[in-house]
Parts: C-alpha cells; sequence; structure tokens
C-alpha cells in the first residue's frame, strides 16, 4: 500500500478540524457580541467628544478643592475695596491686541452678574496699580500674541516644537506684566493651569503670586485639548464670592449687580447705577457665608455639563456628522459666534489654546461674513445667551440665507426648555418657530433666562452667569474629532 505523504495527511486532519468545529458552532449557544477588547483603540468621531465633556465635568469638580483659596482671595478683595474707595482690581489676561481690552476684561465686567462697583480698570488704559489695589492673573493660553515667520527656514521646527515656544512667548508676556504689579505692591492672585507650567518647564518660583488657584484639569480624566483649563468657572466662583463677602464688609452700601438685557430690556436698572454703583436705595441682603454661593455655582455648572452630555448629545452626533462631511467634501465650516469672550476666541483662537492659528496648522473653521453659501457647506451659530433666530444674529436677510446652507445649521442656543417658543426675529416682531420643521441642529446649553444661575435671597438679580462657559465648551467639543486631522 502505497504511503500518504506527510503534508497531505495534515492537511486532511486540519480539514477534519474545521467541519467539527463548524458542526459544535451550529449546536452551540448563539453569541450575539464579541467581548470587547480593552485594548483595541476606539475608533468613534464621536470619542473625543465625549471625552471632552467627561474631562469638563471632572475639572469642575476637581475645582471645588480650589473653593478655600477663591474665598479667602474674595474676603481680601473686599476688605480692600470697603477700606479704601479708590482701590481698584486690574486684570492681567491674554488679548488679541494691545488696544483691545482683553477678552477676560470684557466677560467679567461686561456679562450678567458682574459687579459693577468692583472697579475693575480696563488694561489698555494702562493703569499704575496702588498698594490697595488687587491684580488677577489669568495664566492661561488662549489667545496668542508670539508669532512664528512662516516663510524663515530657522524656524523649520516640529509641530510640537513650534506650540511649545508659542506657549512659552505667551505666558512669558504676562508673567512680566504681573511682575510689575507685585512690586507696586498690588494684591496679586494668580489663577494658574499648573499642569501646562510643570509641561512646559516653567519655574513656579518665577510666577508672582499671594494666593494661587489651579485651573488646571482633572489628572485623572484629561481632555483631548491639551490646553483646557478651568479659568472662566474659577473666575466667576471668585466674583460670586466677592459678593458674599461683600454683603458682610459693604453693609451700608452694597454693590450693584448687572442684571441681563432679558430681564432688563431697556437697561433702565443699568442706567440707574451706572454712576453710583452701590445700593444706597435699599437695604443690603443678610450676610452670605463663605463658599456658600461658590460652592452653588460650581454644582450648578456641574448638572449643566451632565445635561450636556445626555439630553443635548445626540444633536452634538448630528452636528460632528455633517462637520464631517463637509471637511471631506473640501467645503467650508462657518463659525457665527457672539458673546464678550467666545467671539474673540473662535474661529482664530479656537480651541482654548493657540495650536489652530499656527504654521501650516489646518483650520477647519471659516468665519462667517453673510457669505454665500455652495457646495456642502455647513454653519454653526453660537448664541451668547439669546434663542435661535433673534435679531441678534443680523438682518432678517442674513438669517435667511443662513437657512439656505446645504447641509443646514446648527445651532447652540438657551431653548430655556421649550422645543417652540415665541422668539424675536430681526424684524422685532413675534412668533411661533416650530425648530423641528427646519432641519435645523439646536444644542441646548440649558441656562436660565436672563443667564445667572445662583439665586441671592432678599436680592432682585442672580449671580453666575453660565452663557460663556458652555460656549466654549460646545465650541470644544465640537472641535475636539478633528483636532488631529491633516
Amino acid at each position: 500500500m502505497k504511503r500518504i505523504p506527510t503534508n497531505w495527511f495534515i492537511y486532511i486532519t486540519f480539514l477534519l478540524a474545521l467541519l467539527t468545529t463548524a458542526q459544535a458552532a451550529d449546536t452551540a449557544t448563539p453569541i450575539t457580541a464579541a467581548a470587547p477588547n480593552p485594548d483595541q483603540p476606539k475608533t468613534s468621531p464621536y470619542i473625543a467628544a465625549e471625552n471632552h465633556l467627561a474631562a469638563v465635568h471632572a475639572s469642575l469638580k476637581y475645582l471645588d478643592e480650589q473653593l478655600p483659596t477663591i474665598a479667602v482671595a474674595a474676603e481680601e478683595t473686599a476688605l480692600r475695596l470697603a477700606g479704601n474707595p479708590k482701590a481698584s482690581i486690574h486684570i492681567i489676561a491674554p488679548s488679541t491686541s494691545a488696544t483691545r481690552p482683553s477678552p477676560y476684561y470684557n466677560e467679567f465686567t461686561n456679562r450678567p452678574g458682574a459687579l459693577l462697583a468692583s472697579r475693575t480698570k480696563n488694561p489698555t488704559h494702562n493703569n499704575a496699580p496702588k498698594s490697595d489695589d488687587v491684580t488677577l492673573l489669568f495664566l492661561t493660553p488662549d489667545t496668542p500674541t508670539y508669532r512664528m515667520p512662516e516663510s524663515n527656514d530657522d524656524f523649520a521646527l516640529d509641530q510640537q516644537t513650534v506650540i511649545k515656544l508659542q506657549l512659552q512667548a505667551d505666558l512669558s508676556r504676562l508673567i512680566k506684566q504681573a511682575q510689575t504689579h507685585k512690586a507696586k505692591g498690588s494684591f496679586l492672585i494668580s489663577f494658574i493651569p499648573l499642569n501646562l507650567i510643570k509641561e512646559l518647564n516653567i519655574d513656579l518660583e518665577t510666577i508672582p503670586h499671594d494666593l494661587l488657584i489651579d485651573i488646571s484639569p482633572d489628572p485623572q480624566t484629561p481632555s483631548p485639548l491639551p490646553t483646557y483649563n478651568t479659568a472662566i468657572p474659577a473666575g466667576w466662583t471668585y466674583y460670586s464670592e466677592l459678593f458674599c463677602a461683600s454683603t458682610r464688609h459693604f453693609r451700608d452700601n452694597i454693590p450693584v449687580v448687572r442684571k441681563s438685557f432679558e430681564l432688563d430690556t431697556r437697561q433702565l436698572r443699568y442706567v440707574d447705577y451706572i454712576h453710583t454703583p452701590y445700593h444706597a436705595d435699599r437695604l443690603p441682603p443678610d450676610p452670605v457665608k463663605p463658599m456658600a454661593l461658590g460652592a452653588k455655582y460650581l454644582k450648578t455648572l456641574q448638572n449643566i455639563t451632565r445635561d450636556l452630555q445626555t439630553a443635548s448629545f445626540d444633536n452634538i452626533e448630528h452636528t460632528i456628522d455633517r462637520m464631517s462631511i463637509a471637511t471631506a467634501e473640501d467645503s467650508r465650516i462657518f463659525i457665527n459666534a457672539s458673546g464678550p469672550f467666545i467671539q474673540y476666541l473662535s474661529p482664530i483662537y479656537s480651541l482654548n489654546s493657540t495650536i489652530t492659528s499656527l504654521p501650516n496648522y489646518p483650520s477647519i473653521y471659516t468665519p462667517w461674513r453673510n457669505q454665500t453659501p455652495k457646495k456642502s457647506d455647513f454653519i454653526i451659530i453660537i448664541a451668547d445667551h439669546q434663542t435661535a433666530y433673534s435679531e441678534y444674529f443680523g438682518s432678517y436677510k442674513e438669517i435667511d440665507r443662513i437657512k439656505q446652507f446645504p447641509l443646514g445649521s446648527a445651532w447652540i442656543i438657551e431653548s430655556y426648555n421649550t422645543p417652540k417658543g415665541t422668539l424675536r426675529r430681526a424684524n422685532h416682531n413675534f412668533t411661533d418657530f416650530p425648530h423641528d420643521t427646519l432641519g435645523d441642529i439646536l444644542i441646548d446649553k440649558f441656562g436660565q433666562v436672563g443667564d445667572t444661575l445662583i439665586n441671592v435671597p432678599d436680592y432682585d438679580t442672580n449671580l453666575g452667569p453660565s452663557s460663556t462657559f458652555t460656549s466654549l465648551t460646545l465650541y470644544q467639543t465640537l472641535t475636539a474629532p478633528f483636532l488631529n486631522n491633516d
């Protein structure tokens, strides 16, 4: 008998094994899904957006640990303002121009919830600090001031080195200004992302401060955005605590808090108090304990972030889908942003960092200048604290043009918990506008009418606005999936 070659024997054995395995699989209990492999990278385009929102929520809780220091900073500020009628607050923060106020100055002096009597100086006026003054240093890399020449071969460095050099230059300029204020005797409250300072190898001893407030993200839940920080919620927590301290130290004339145009349509209250920013005409509210309003503000922002992660996330996904179509077809994604802070950071100074303004880094956004939409263009409208299609977005003609975008539009707005409501149109007429019939994406910011969140008993307006925080958070969330795209 002829012997079967060894290799044929192995081949026949392998076939029999396959048949046996297939028969066993037919009789076994069916498996509906394979077990997830924890080592396999996630490929969903929404993962970066989910991770950023998770980082924001965790970082707000992380900021809770800084609340005692923030309360002490507010207490010292109130004592200085109460002790010297000429004492002032100065803000050192990133700015887009030497002749234009910093977005931080606009945010903390012009928003609902701002204290008219905080005596915050316009940084472009070059007011020299005095020994009784207070200086707030926001050491954040939001708006770049340093530019590397694209045509110079000496600067042909890798991207990460370029980013690091630019961040170091931005922060060094702010540190130098703060050192001048410190030398004049101003009490220096420094809001610093310590994680970034360490990463950039900046010696903490070179950063002047009397009190240091860490605005780093939670290290256990990092954001996809490398320079994310909590400067805005930390700043408003400080101003909320400053009102707390004012109720204890300004008993005869409590400082006036700015009220939203939604609740003071003709700004009559603002005009009444602009030259006398203290309430000499009413009894002050009962003294508020330290950390009471700051803790409430941070907790409310945490709840809003949870709403963004849940109730708003379907529409965030739809927006990312349309952005993906536009980028895949080399079309434009327009940004139309409003508000004293977000409009200066987008789209040129996007992502709360400098990275998209660097040479050779592709920006996926185009500023909206009432251009004619074409191809697969898409637009994202970031409201301040208005509802959709309000007059604050431009003329009636411009709003009609927005409605003609091939991929539609995404509106980041305050819905005030109404799917359709009485909305003010550009022609100042009121109409019931059914959002869901237009095919637009509406991402709810979950704010309150009047923007501010924190009620103060026996006072006529609230503290602690949310609109800038949610606008910036959602802008970052939508951009995060495209951060590494070429």
